[in-house]
């Protein structure tokens, strides 16, 4: 589980089959989106913004922005041109907003 930059929303990834990813407002107890996180376990997330966030599972790491009661999903860029593919056991952001363009 990890809260928002602002604290006012909840991220948490579920134990299920799908790995369910879930952003909650924690604080009026209500589900604000959620989406099937994949096949593989997620080990970490980070959040970015209020609106962005991260993840990471056994494969890949996926960018996510949440977009009104959806979940937009991006997979990051790995592989055999990019670098040796590896488990991923945790996330951060380590950069200003306007490093990411």
């Amino acid at each position: 589980m990890q809260f928002s930059p602002s604290g006012k929303k909840l991220l948490t990834i579920g134990a299920d089959e799908h790995n369910s990813i879930a952003v909650y407002d924690w604080a009026n107890q209500q589900i604000l989106c959620s989406v099937k996180g994949g096949l593989n376990k997620v080990y970490d997330a980070s959040w970015y913004s209020d609106t962005e966030f991260m993840t990471a599972d056994a494969k890949l790491v996926q960018f996510h922005k949440i977009a009104g009661k959806s979940i937009v999903s991006t997979k990051g860029a790995l592989g055999k041109d990019r670098g040796k593919l590896q488990e991923h056991r945790s996330c951060c952001f380590a950069f200003e907003k306007n490093d990411m363009n």
